[in-house]
């Protein structure tokens, strides 16, 4: 008996040596309005609000299995009555600590190693969210460990079932498309002083190929990022991309800046976006900042939001808010009024008062 269970330990012992337990998560966002008003518009209306990937909550699952070889993970994702997967991807750590090859399904919070929003915790913004790998995809990410160093090779590909199932087989996708659906971004970081990025890729969720009317071009983009470190309390980054290439007349550049100062309870977070026409279109440079204060009181934190917008300056029109909220940090709630204005004719005064659930377990 006492042999048997000296053998049952021992294979507890290594396999959990071997593998991890699972790790599981929840999360999820609604918001209802109390109470709003659009501009021009007498009626006072409730209900619930606009929310990402369509209307009313988002709720998520999410779920991670990992040995030492292997490691997979999924995210379904709850709108209303859908559910649907949003990230069905595995890991073959080939060499762990340096080399791993992720291999499928990246959509929604997609496969961020290289994709930066600016800090502000309930006002940020991306930069188109380039970076991000989003779709069908192949990864090859080589990241020796403690080195600062990080490269990874993307190839974007046809949806699953757009290729070769067995004995059905839709040439849809070229060699010469698939050349156009690589990417290859790198990183390097001093830590506590610098860190880079730089990388080719295609517009997150889009893809180079298909037949006839179905044929899609993408969007490639270059791009390059810069984060100052230094600074104790202080975190900034400057982001710029180039695309358009493949349309004549139609190149623009994005630049994205983020700034996060933290002093005790004080925080001031920046992001402003910047895009500007490169090759003669008929169109004014764009732009977007949104700046936000928090002041943390402990079980609750108050916030302030300014934000102004400009879609294009050759055109008259201007986007101002302003957000104040309270944010009940030991439950996810956030209650604000949110009014904004726009300058454009025919557009006017909106105002509402939505309550914020965020709801998590990890």
């Amino acid at each position: 008996m006492k042999k048997a269970i000296l053998l049952i330990a021992a294979l507890l012992l290594v396999g959990g040596m071997a593998f991890a337990a699972p790790s599981f998560g929840i999360w999820g966002r609604t918001v209802f309005m109390l109470a709003g008003q659009t501009a021009n518009d007498d009626q006072i209306y409730q209900g619930w609000g606009p929310n990402w990937m369509g209307s009313g909550q988002r709720m998520g699952l999410h779920a991670t299995f990992v040995n030492d070889k292997i490691e997979f993970k999924f995210t379904f994702y709850m709108n209303q009555t859908t559910i649907a997967p949003s990230n069905l991807y595995g890991t073959v750590k080939f060499i762990p600590d340096l080399m791993s090859l992720y291999v499928g399904q990246y959509n929604a919070d997609g496969w961020d190693n290289f994709r930066q929003n600016t800090y502000n915790p309930n006002s940020d913004l991306d930069n188109n969210n380039i970076g991000r790998v989003d779709g069908t995809a192949i990864i090859l990410d080589i990241a020796p460990k403690d080195s600062g160093l990080e490269i990874a090779g993307v190839l974007k590909t046809p949806a699953p079932n757009s290729g070769y199932n067995g004995w059905n087989w839709w040439p849809g996708y070229t060699i010469e498309d698939q050349l156009a659906n690589m990417g290859i971004m790198g990183a390097y970081m001093i830590p506590d002083v610098l860190k880079i990025q730089a990388g080719f890729i295609q517009a997150p969720g889009q893809v180079v190929g298909g037949t006839g009317a179905s044929r899609t071009r993408g969007q490639a983009n270059v791009f390059a990022r810069v984060y100052l470190l230094m600074v104790d309390g202080l975190k900034l980054f400057i982001d710029g991309r180039v695309y358009g290439f493949e349309n004549a007349d139609s190149l623009m550049e994005s630049t994205l800046l983020g700034v996060s100062f933290k002093a005790d309870a004080l925080g001031i977070y920046l992001g402003a976006k910047l895009a500007l026409p490169l090759s003669g279109q008929a169109i004014g440079l764009a732009y977007n900042a949104n700046l936000e204060v928090t002041y943390d009181l402990g079980p609750v934190t108050a916030g302030l939001i300014a934000m102004l917008a400009d879609g294009d300056t050759d055109v008259d029109g201007l986007d101002i808010g302003v957000r104040p909220y309270v944010n009940f940090d030991d439950f996810g709630v956030r209650l604000a009024v949110e009014i904004r204005y726009n300058t454009v004719s025919g557009q006017g005064l909106t105002w509402m008062v939505p309550v914020y659930f965020t709801l998590s377990i990890w």
